[in-house]
């Protein structure tokens, strides 16, 4: 069955970025700004981007970027604009198109009866020409949103036998140009439209972010009965749930993108656990062959110490992502369930987004996030055990070296001693001559030397003897 024809077919695209991260520094952050600012003016100057940035509330929940200008218009002969907000942490940026208008002069909205081949991919290709400054077919890498992107479109069927199945079809493979049955997550019915739900699952979900993004595409189509008033659904319906769509699906993204998080840090967390292991096994070999040097020892343990720092930091960023992952489910359900009634905003309705029953499914990325962290834990555990038993061996080191020293300081004192009491028998009865050596046949002099050679001779044999025991107390420790 044919795909027939469309009335009024819009696109749009909600594009996320995070404004400011934790612990970013200013220049990253004014980086951050300059990459959101680009899509909207791509030939933006440090002046009118310090003129923007003063928009910005950074405690605040819902910042409107652009003032009371609220949206920037398209050039004629397009019928659309860009809409920036600040959510919090996060820019929001929609870009809405709905092709040409009828009379660009009187900005007439185009309502005739469009064919639904080439209308997606047309309006795709004027919204992210306008993005990317170019004619590419695909947003650039640079200009994708760093927490994701949902394409939302919606349309009225032309005729009332119209297979609304067969068209969302035909729009989607116009849109992504991907498999319809492999990325179909869920349908159902909202304000009289029938809606389909898809989502370009992530392949590989530790890959770098220029791949991931390129496949984590999110996809909307709404397409409303025919017969209905177009001007109710295009002036009052639509219009009025982009406020909710903007926060829910930056909800999801950022859901998204703290799992994508995760799969990074758990798999060079696995790398450096690894590492650790193989380190404690090379200084259980080196002390059990008494190869270990002091100084050795003491660059080991900088070694030990730093691994713990950066495994310590690696850790904590993963039971973040758990943080953000909760934090952020939490306000997608409650916002899901609140959805404004664009035709009674006292009244709430719930949208249609499949969770838990579809690829997306937070509760499933806590539970593998969970179990990441108390795994990978035993790397910490293994890191501080290390660091401990390195800092104790060079603790006991310097105070073997620390005694030797004093051994030497004694039997140099020994020494001196003995010099002093030939010192003093000289003094007592200085010779008559050079070749007088009448003292060495002193009964104290003789006794002197007696007793220095006794006492360096001990020093030195308690000194071995101490070593000895020492030696041995190590290699039974060892062998525990």
């Amino acid at each position: 069955m044919s795909a027939g024809e469309l009335i009024y077919p819009t696109l749009d695209l909600f594009i996320y970025d995070l404004r400011e991260g934790l612990g970013q520094s200013s220049a990253i952050i004014d980086g951050n700004r300059k990459n959101f600012w680009g899509k909207i003016y791509p030939q933006i100057d440090d002046s009118r981007l310090g003129n923007l940035a003063k928009a910005e509330k950074p405690e605040a929940d819902y910042v409107l970027l652009l003032e009371s200008q609220k949206i920037e218009e398209f050039e004629p002969p397009y019928d659309g604009h860009f809409f920036p907000v600040q959510l919090g942490d996060t820019y929001a940026l929609q870009a809405d198109c709905s092709g040409k208008y009828a009379d660009p002069s009187k900005k007439t909205p185009n309502l005739a009866k469009q064919p639904v081949d080439e209308t997606v991919a047309t309006l795709k290709q004027i919204i992210v020409s306008r993005i990317n400054g170019t004619q590419e077919e695909e947003l650039q890498a640079g200009k994708r949103g760093t927490l994701g992107q949902t394409w939302l479109f919606w349309a009225q069927l032309a005729s009332e036998n119209q297979d609304a199945e067969e068209t969302a079809k035909a729009c989607y493979t116009q849109l992504v140009g991907k498999s319809w049955e492999r990325d179909f997550q869920g349908e159902g019915d909202f304000m009289g439209a029938r809606v389909f739900e898809l989502w370009r699952f992530p392949a590989d979900w530790s890959a770098g972010w220029e791949k991931f993004s390129q496949e984590n595409q999110h996809v909307l189509i709404f397409l409303f009965p025919a017969g209905e008033d177009i001007g109710e659904i295009r002036r009052n319906i639509m219009p009025n749930i982009y406020f909710d769509c903007m926060r829910l699906f930056c909800y999801r993204h950022k859901v998204i993108w703290a799992y994508w998080q995760s799969r990074r840090l758990k798999a060079a967390l696995k790398e450096k656990y690894s590492a650790a292991r193989e380190f404690n096994s090379q200084i259980s070999q080196q002390l059990a062959g008494q190869r270990a040097s002091l100084n050795q020892l003491q660059k080991d343990l900088t070694k030990a110490l730093k691994d713990h720092s950066d495994y310590t930091e690696a850790l904590t960023k993963l039971e973040s992502q758990l943080r953000t992952i909760r934090v952020n489910f939490a306000n997608f359900q409650k916002r899901q369930k609140n959805f404004t009634n664009p035709l009674d905003k006292s009244s709430r309705l719930e949208f249609i987004i499949k969770v838990g029953e579809s690829d997306f499914n937070p509760g499933k990325y806590q539970e593998q996030i969970e179990s990441d962290c108390a795994n990978l834990s035993a790397g910490l555990k293994l890191l501080e055990n290390l660091s401990r038993n390195i800092e104790g061996i060079v603790e006991i080191e310097q105070t073997r070296s620390e005694r030797n020293l004093s051994w030497t300081v004694g039997v140099a004192g020994v020494g001196l001693a003995a010099s002093g009491v030939t010192a003093t028998i000289i003094s007592t009865k200085p010779p008559n001559t050079y070749k007088d050596i009448s003292f060495l046949q002193s009964p104290a002099f003789v006794l002197s030397i007696g007793i220095g050679v006794v006492l360096v001779a001990s020093a030195f044999l308690i000194r071995e003897i101490g070593n000895l025991l020492y030696r041995l107390r190590r290699r039974r420790s060892d062998k525990k």
